[in-house]
């Protein structure tokens, strides 16, 4: 009598040392949105915090979890702007700037922008403030594209601060200050939005089946 024995699949696996943890890339996107309520008169300064628990909140909400894996790299992709201009402003310019403060001082994200004119007929006309304007509506502008004003070494730092504060479970928060420039005596009553797209590339260790094991290290 013939006797077949039958090896399950997984022993089989198990025993040949097809079973391995396999390095994988991935890349996850995070928009950051810092929204300026602005009602100052001639130049000001307004503040906005990026907290760890709200950028890892984000990015768990997408699937995306750093407990097993490892920062390669953060990217800024972009940076876009949009405001809202109420009744109540009488400022004719403006000028803008937003500088990252932190432990190793301040750091310039987007230089100081040419002087952006608010026309009191038509408010939404502020002028290539970040770059293209792409849309107006009354009172609402919609901008993007500041490529030409994004500080090379203020992005660096950012960047940086970034990965640390996901890495090191950083709860102090990135300062975000917007210097505005307002003629003397006139009032800037304005709601602008500002959106930093990100690309944060991480590896991890899966398990997988495979004829050729290799093992993972990050």
């Amino acid at each position: 009598m013939k006797i077949t024995y039958i090896i399950p699949l997984f022993f089989v696996i198990v025993l040949c040392g097809c079973y391995r943890k396999s390095k994988f890339t991935i890349t996850a996107p995070l928009k950051i949105d810092l929204s300026y309520n602005i009602n100052q008169v001639g130049a000001f300064t307004s503040t906005k915090i990026i907290n760890e628990v709200d950028i890892t909140s984000k990015l768990a909400k997408n699937g995306y979890y750093f407990d097993d894996g490892k920062i390669d790299k953060v990217t800024l992709q972009s940076i876009s702007a949009g405001a809202n201009v109420e009744d109540a402003n009488t400022a004719q310019t403006i000028q803008i700037e937003a500088v990252v403060d932190g432990d190793n001082g301040k750091k310039v994200l987007l230089n100081k922008s040419q002087v952006i004119t608010i026309e009191s007929s038509r408010r939404g006309d502020i002028l290539n403030a970040l770059g293209t304007l792409v849309g107006v509506d009354k009172n609402n502008i919609t901008l993007r594209n500041a490529i030409d004003l994004i500080n090379a070494v203020g992005v660096k730092d950012f960047e940086g601060k970034i990965q640390n504060m996901i890495e090191e479970n950083i709860n102090e928060g990135i300062k975000v200050d917007l210097n505005g420039y307002v003629p003397t005596n006139q009032r800037l009553v304005m709601n602008l939005n500002i959106q930093i797209s990100l690309l944060i590339t991480y590896s991890k260790c899966e398990h997988v089946i495979t004829i050729f094991p290799e093992e993972c290290y990050l």
